[in-house]
């Protein structure tokens, strides 16, 4: 069930999006820095901002997921030798 409603939502915001690029088609002139200018259609200058911010997004969690990762392998390597040692705790 939770995948249906996972992949509901995904069909829902890509339904949104699609819709959004189609009434949306125009050109925005984009001016930066050194003289750099050029035109792109606005759908695609909303995808590329948000997958540049999804990214960021992932690469800042990343340190955070591999802490978490090797204190769970420190702790399943005390698991096993605990149980190797028959839970003695003395």
């Amino acid at each position: 069930m939770r995948k249906f409603i996972y992949v509901l939502f995904v069909a829902v915001v890509a339904l949104f999006g699609l819709t959004f690029s189609f009434r949306n088609h125009q050109r925005i002139g984009i001016d930066y820095y050194f003289g750099v200018d050029f035109e792109v259609q606005l759908p695609l200058l909303l995808f590329v901002t948000f997958a540049l911010g999804l990214l960021v997004g992932c690469l800042a969690t990343l340190p955070r997921v591999f802490g978490a990762r090797r204190q769970l392998n420190k702790a399943r390597r005390e698991s096993r030798a605990l149980a190797r040692r028959g839970g003695d705790s003395s």
